[in-house]
């Protein structure tokens, strides 16, 4: 089975919600700067939005774990890592220094900056987004959850023991599991996305 581009829609949908949030208050002058990456011209400021995306060389990918090599747990950090913007036309490496911190792998944001020799230079980062709140000690998982009115639920299992894993499924979706969190994610689900290696089984067993 090609499992190529499975999450391209998702990931498009995403952004695409994402940026109209960021992007809703902006005034005229602000959208005519707005560009896609694929569209950014050398020396000229652009406001661009996209999703952050590190790369971490330290951490290998599944296919790595599929061909036996060991990563080092401890520190996946490395000084070569690379911050880069990533949009449905492309990505493009950051020159972020300043602002390192607020770009967390994942988020959705808009930066303000020039794109010089081969690096986007950000000066502002204007906004950033996440589709679902963040929880925080004023408001712990349990308390989010509880306040959701539903989830959806996305299942690879790439790298765990497929029979486990569809057990634990069937236990969270019939509400059979022990824990208040899994009690709480099991009530709340309303739509399930199966990815991966998973589809496969999932075609024999049910």
């Amino acid at each position: 089975m090609d499992y190529s581009n499975q999450y391209y829609k998702l990931y498009c949908s995403r952004l695409a919600i994402l940026r109209e949030q960021l992007t809703r208050d902006f005034s005229g002058a602000q959208k005519k700067q707005l560009e896609k990456v694929l569209h950014i011209q050398q020396k000229r400021e652009h406001l661009l939005v996209g999703t952050v995306m590190k790369e971490m060389k330290g951490r290998l990918s599944v296919f790595d774990r599929e061909r036996g090599r060991v990563e080092d747990t401890r520190n996946y950090c490395q000084s070569d890592d690379v911050i880069y913007l990533d949009d449905e036309t492309g990505k493009v490496p950051l020159d972020c220094q300043e602002y390192g911190s607020l770009l967390t792998q994942g988020a959705v944001v808009c930066l303000r900056g020039t794109f010089r020799a081969t690096h986007f230079v950000v000066a502002q980062v204007i906004g950033h987004h996440s589709l679902l709140p963040t929880p925080t000690p004023d408001q712990p998982l349990d308390l989010f959850l509880s306040q959701a009115k539903s989830l959806v639920l996305l299942c690879s299992g790439l790298d765990v023991d497929q029979t486990l894993l569809m057990k634990s499924l069937q236990n969270l979706l019939c509400g059979h599991s022990v824990t208040r969190l899994a009690s709480l994610i099991s009530q709340k689900t309303s739509d399930l996305v199966v990815l991966g290696k998973l589809i496969d089984p999932c075609g024999t067993s049910t």
